[in-house]
């Protein structure tokens, strides 16, 4: 079990050093009761439970941040149908329509924002990939 508790960078000659055994020795023991095939097998079972809690942790937190989503959309649904929109300025317009669509985009699947790259005039760039290295 030392072998094993020693970590991903746990080698035979650490366990000899560990217990004041010979490295051969330990080599040896290593090698009939397949040490570093075993100690793989834990490391891969541990990364696997591991995901496996981080996963559940995802799952536990998007189901939180669902709940507490909805009860706050429920509450601005109310302030906004109470809103008197003839008091809105063409600034605070803007800005429900900015949020508005964000919102609509997202809850579809969409990208919020789109970024295009171009040269210099606004043209698309061009690469000559054939002549790259």
């Amino acid at each position: 079990m030392l072998y094993r508790y020693l970590g991903r960078t746990r080698t035979a000659a650490k366990v000899a050093t560990e217990v004041n055994k010979s490295r051969d020795y330990l080599h040896k023991l290593a090698s009939i009761w397949k040490w570093v095939q075993r100690a793989q097998t834990w490391d891969r079972d541990e990364d696997r439970l591991y995901a496996e809690g981080l996963a559940e942790q995802r799952r536990n937190m998007a189901r939180r941040q669902a709940r507490i989503a909805s009860t706050l959309q429920a509450t601005l649904v109310t302030r906004l149908q109470a809103l008197d929109a003839s008091k809105l300025g063409p600034g605070d317009i803007a800005r429900w329509l900015e949020v508005a669509t964000r919102v609509e985009r997202l809850a579809l699947g969409l990208p919020d924002s789109t970024t295009a790259h171009t040269g210099p005039d606004g043209r698309p760039i061009r690469a000559e990939v054939d002549q790259m290295s």
